[in-house]
């Protein structure tokens, strides 16, 4: 259960499996994105290319399932926003690994 209405759940099965952990939080502010995410040795930087395509799929898959457009024009439209967001980036990146 989320600690906030404005949390989200532990996905289905995540919360059962003893070997489940969390990568990666974004959270939307007043004052723009905070970002929290796992960097590990077991995880490389590469892998992180994997992990961003499949959130890339679920999120075109989620707004389908919505009625907002279907999977692939969806996905489309992200991966062409994400392309022009690399390239000029609208906000830069700050902030420091903890511990």
């Amino acid at each position: 259960m989320p600690d906030t209405p404005a949390q989200l759940s532990i996905p289905d099965h995540a919360d059962q499996d003893p070997s489940a952990f969390e990568l990666l939080r974004i959270w939307t502010t007043s004052s723009g994105e905070r970002v929290g995410l796992r960097v590990e040795e077991e995880l490389p930087p590469e892998a992180w290319g994997i992990v961003l395509a499949d959130v890339a799929r679920h999120v075109a898959h989620a707004y389908a399932q919505k009625g907002i457009g279907n999977v692939r024009d969806n996905l489309r439209e992200l991966l062409t926003r994400f392309l022009e967001e690399m390239r000029q980036p609208s906000d830069t990146i700050d902030g420091s690994v903890k511990p």
